[in-house]
Protein backbone atom coordinates (compact mmCIF):
# COMPACT_ATOMS: atom_id res chain seq x y z
CA UNK A 1 0.00 0.00 0.00
CA UNK A 2 1.39 3.49 -0.88
CA UNK A 3 2.52 5.11 2.24
CA UNK A 4 1.43 8.75 1.32
CA UNK A 5 -2.29 7.16 2.03
CA UNK A 6 -1.96 6.60 5.47
CA UNK A 7 -1.17 10.24 6.38
CA UNK A 8 -4.34 11.65 4.47
CA UNK A 9 -6.52 9.70 7.23
CA UNK A 10 -6.76 12.44 9.49
CA UNK A 11 -7.74 14.36 6.38
CA UNK A 12 -10.76 12.20 5.10
CA UNK A 13 -13.25 12.67 7.82
CA UNK A 14 -13.30 16.52 6.74
CA UNK A 15 -13.39 15.41 3.41
CA UNK A 16 -16.50 13.19 3.82
CA UNK A 17 -18.23 15.55 6.07
CA UNK A 18 -18.11 18.19 3.28
CA UNK A 19 -18.72 15.81 0.63
CA UNK A 20 -22.50 15.47 2.42
CA UNK A 21 -22.72 19.12 2.56
CA UNK A 22 -22.91 19.27 -1.85
CA UNK A 23 -26.43 20.21 -2.16
CA UNK A 24 -26.05 18.71 -5.79
CA UNK A 25 -27.63 15.50 -6.98
CA UNK A 26 -26.71 12.54 -9.08
CA UNK A 27 -25.58 13.20 -12.65
CA UNK A 28 -24.52 10.41 -15.04
CA UNK A 29 -21.19 11.41 -16.14
CA UNK A 30 -20.93 14.95 -13.48
CA UNK A 31 -17.52 15.78 -12.26
CA UNK A 32 -15.90 18.42 -10.40
CA UNK A 33 -13.83 20.09 -12.92
CA UNK A 34 -10.83 21.08 -11.86
CA UNK A 35 -10.58 18.58 -9.42
CA UNK A 36 -8.69 20.05 -7.66
CA UNK A 37 -11.50 22.54 -6.50
CA UNK A 38 -12.15 22.16 -2.85
CA UNK A 39 -15.71 23.66 -2.41
CA UNK A 40 -17.87 21.99 -5.44
CA UNK A 41 -21.27 22.51 -3.48
CA UNK A 42 -23.77 22.16 -6.18
CA UNK A 43 -21.81 20.03 -8.17
CA UNK A 44 -24.07 17.20 -9.89
CA UNK A 45 -22.11 14.18 -10.24
CA UNK A 46 -21.87 10.72 -10.38
CA UNK A 47 -20.31 8.09 -8.34
CA UNK A 48 -16.76 7.84 -10.00
CA UNK A 49 -17.00 11.89 -9.82
CA UNK A 50 -17.83 11.59 -5.86
CA UNK A 51 -15.19 8.81 -5.48
CA UNK A 52 -12.73 10.85 -7.29
CA UNK A 53 -13.07 14.01 -5.58
CA UNK A 54 -12.97 12.30 -2.43
CA UNK A 55 -9.86 10.46 -2.47
CA UNK A 56 -8.45 13.14 -4.44
CA UNK A 57 -9.05 15.69 -1.54
CA UNK A 58 -8.44 13.53 1.12
CA UNK A 59 -4.98 11.81 -0.12
CA UNK A 60 -4.50 15.90 -0.17
CA UNK A 61 -4.04 15.60 -4.01
CA UNK A 62 -1.28 12.69 -4.35
CA UNK A 63 -4.28 10.00 -5.35
CA UNK A 64 -5.86 11.52 -8.40
CA UNK A 65 -8.19 8.18 -9.91
CA UNK A 66 -9.21 8.30 -13.30
CA UNK A 67 -12.61 9.44 -14.63
CA UNK A 68 -15.40 6.39 -14.54
CA UNK A 69 -15.48 3.31 -11.93
CA UNK A 70 -14.42 1.02 -13.91
CA UNK A 71 -10.98 2.94 -14.97
CA UNK A 72 -10.90 3.10 -11.13
CA UNK A 73 -11.10 -0.86 -10.74
CA UNK A 74 -8.28 -1.44 -12.83
CA UNK A 75 -6.45 1.53 -11.19
CA UNK A 76 -6.66 -0.17 -7.95
CA UNK A 77 -5.58 -3.45 -9.37
CA UNK A 78 -2.08 -2.01 -10.95
CA UNK A 79 -1.60 0.02 -7.56
CA UNK A 80 -1.56 -3.14 -5.74
CA UNK A 81 -4.35 -1.97 -2.99
CA UNK A 82 -5.49 -5.33 -0.82
CA UNK A 83 -8.31 -6.85 -2.27
CA UNK A 84 -10.45 -7.86 0.74
CA UNK A 85 -14.22 -9.30 0.83
CA UNK A 86 -17.32 -7.19 1.37
CA UNK A 87 -17.77 -8.43 4.89
CA UNK A 88 -15.04 -7.10 6.16
CA UNK A 89 -14.77 -4.20 4.47
CA UNK A 90 -18.42 -3.45 6.14
CA UNK A 91 -17.67 -4.72 9.45
CA UNK A 92 -14.34 -2.50 10.06
CA UNK A 93 -14.17 0.02 12.86
CA UNK A 94 -10.40 1.20 12.22
CA UNK A 95 -11.11 3.76 10.27
CA UNK A 96 -9.58 2.12 7.01
CA UNK A 97 -11.10 3.24 3.80
CA UNK A 98 -12.16 0.91 1.48
CA UNK A 99 -13.40 1.50 -2.44
CA UNK A 100 -15.85 -1.19 -3.25
CA UNK A 101 -17.02 -1.41 -7.05
CA UNK A 102 -20.35 -3.16 -8.40
CA UNK A 103 -20.75 -4.08 -12.11
CA UNK A 104 -23.14 -6.33 -14.15
CA UNK A 105 -22.07 -6.71 -17.88
CA UNK A 106 -25.46 -7.65 -19.00
CA UNK A 107 -27.55 -4.58 -18.01
CA UNK A 108 -24.33 -2.75 -18.31
CA UNK A 109 -24.43 -1.07 -14.69
CA UNK A 110 -21.73 0.05 -12.88
CA UNK A 111 -21.16 1.62 -9.28
CA UNK A 112 -18.49 2.55 -7.07
CA UNK A 113 -18.78 4.12 -3.34
CA UNK A 114 -16.19 4.21 -0.02
CA UNK A 115 -16.82 2.34 2.59
CA UNK A 116 -15.55 4.17 6.26
CA UNK A 117 -16.76 3.38 9.54
CA UNK A 118 -19.64 1.34 8.95
CA UNK A 119 -21.19 4.05 6.22
CA UNK A 120 -21.33 4.09 2.61
CA UNK A 121 -20.27 6.97 0.74
CA UNK A 122 -21.30 7.48 -2.28
CA UNK A 123 -23.77 9.45 -4.98
CA UNK A 124 -26.42 7.44 -6.42
CA UNK A 125 -29.48 7.87 -8.49
CA UNK A 126 -32.38 9.48 -7.24
CA UNK A 127 -30.17 11.25 -4.48
CA UNK A 128 -27.42 12.61 -5.28
CA UNK A 129 -23.77 13.07 -3.04
CA UNK A 130 -25.04 11.10 0.68
CA UNK A 131 -24.26 8.50 3.18
CA UNK A 132 -25.89 5.31 3.81
CA UNK A 133 -25.82 1.86 4.81
CA UNK A 134 -23.38 -0.46 3.21
CA UNK A 135 -25.47 -3.30 4.39
CA UNK A 136 -28.30 -2.96 2.08
CA UNK A 137 -29.32 -5.78 0.05
CA UNK A 138 -28.69 -3.94 -3.50
CA UNK A 139 -24.68 -3.45 -1.89
CA UNK A 140 -24.27 -7.07 -0.41
CA UNK A 141 -25.78 -8.47 -3.55
CA UNK A 142 -23.92 -6.52 -6.39
CA UNK A 143 -20.08 -5.49 -4.49
CA UNK A 144 -17.75 -7.30 -7.02
CA UNK A 145 -14.36 -6.10 -5.70
CA UNK A 146 -13.45 -4.36 -2.40
CA UNK A 147 -9.86 -2.79 -2.22
CA UNK A 148 -8.17 -1.26 0.74
CA UNK A 149 -7.27 2.38 0.25
CA UNK A 150 -6.17 3.35 3.64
Amino acid sequence: MPRYLLAALPEIHAVLMDFIDFGGEYAWGGKVNPISRREPHGVNMDCSGATRWIMYHASEGKLDLPDGSTAQREHCERMGFEKVSYSKAIQDNTGAVFLCFAWNLRAKERHVWIVRMRASWESWSGNGPGVRSPKSLWHRLHCRACYRIA
